[in-house]
């Protein structure tokens, strides 16, 4: 979620704009930090990539999203910077601190509740969190006198060793089940993201990490390709109806066919359009009628 000067301006002032563009500057972070920042970077697309391949949503009240519908930006135009992702139902800012004294200091406080009064002026939902390699740290943020804004903030442990990133890893796999090729997927995706532009979706980042690897690590074609691929065979195949139009734009499909006399022309709305895709892959049409009907179906669910 982006927001222009004169908007910052308007609501936070100057200084806060001239802050926000020395924290795009680079600031001061060691090499430690900056690696612990691009591993939460390489974790965001991992707990995507996994969320969607068990259809588990990654966050709370929403659904899974395919890996193309979900951007991922590396130092964003934002006060909360580090690490910003959107999807099509939320935006999450990420302050990634990797030191041994963390506190809620007051240039802390300051970029999450500037964070805080531009997210209030929109209508997008959206959630702050600071993010700290070491649990106890967290536990200490979350009773200390000075925690911060406890309903719109939270503080999130994780641990480039831990168990959890390697275990989410291993469905993302292609190659020999076991712990080392569970840590070389995840090391293959930080490669990617570091090669990359440190802004695009999931799935153009496990693209490049196929890519790096040689096909040990699964690759998410993007939802308008798959369902292309598909109505492309449709149109080729199906014999038993004349197409006359057939296409599909990411929220409805539209066609118009011709069947003995008859004509059909019309369009259905897909409002869970991920679950579509994940039962189109499975269940794969192979005529226009099919693919109607399935979409019909899914609209009533």
């Amino acid at each position: 979620m982006h927001f222009d000067k004169a908007t910052i301006e308007k609501l936070l002032g100057i200084e806060a704009y001239d802050r926000l563009l020395r924290k795009l500057s680079g600031g001061t972070a060691n090499p430690v930090g900056y690696e612990f920042e691009l591993f939460n970077c390489a974790y965001e697309v991992i707990m995507y990539a996994y969320a969607f391949s068990v259809d588990e949503a990654a966050e709370f009240n929403t659904s899974a999203h395919h890996p193309a519908e979900v951007l991922v930006t590396q130092g964003a135009f934002a006060f909360v910077d580090d690490v910003v992702v959107d999807t099509p139902e939320i935006t999450v800012f990420y302050q990634i601190k990797h030191v041994e004294d963390l506190t809620w200091t007051p240039e802390l406080k300051s970029d999450f509740d500037r964070q805080k009064t531009l997210m209030d002026q929109t209508s997008r939902a959206y959630r702050l969190v600071l993010v700290t390699h070491r649990q106890d740290r967290a536990k200490a943020l979350h009773v200390s006198e000075s925690k911060y804004l406890p309903e719109t903030v939270w503080v999130a442990f994780r641990s480039p060793d831990g168990p959890t990133i390697g275990e989410k890893a291993r469905e993302l796999m292609l190659c020999v089940q076991s712990e080392g090729n569970a840590h070389l997927v995840q090391w293959m995706i930080e490669l990617a993201w570091m090669k990359g532009p440190r802004s695009e979706t999931a799935a153009h980042t496990l693209a490049r990490a196929s890519e790096l690897s040689r096909g040990a690590v699964k690759e998410f074609a993007s939802s308008e390709q798959s369902l292309l691929q598909c109505i492309s065979r449709i149109i080729a195949f199906d014999n038993e109806i004349e197409i006359l139009k057939l296409y599909a734009d990411g929220h409805k499909i539209s066609y118009h066919l011709r069947w003995d006399e008859n004509e059909f022309e019309g369009f259905v709305v897909i409002r869970n359009w991920c679950a579509f895709e994940r039962r189109l892959l499975e269940e794969t049409p192979t005529s226009a009628r099919d693919l109607i009907m399935m979409a019909m179906q899914e609209e009533q669910l």
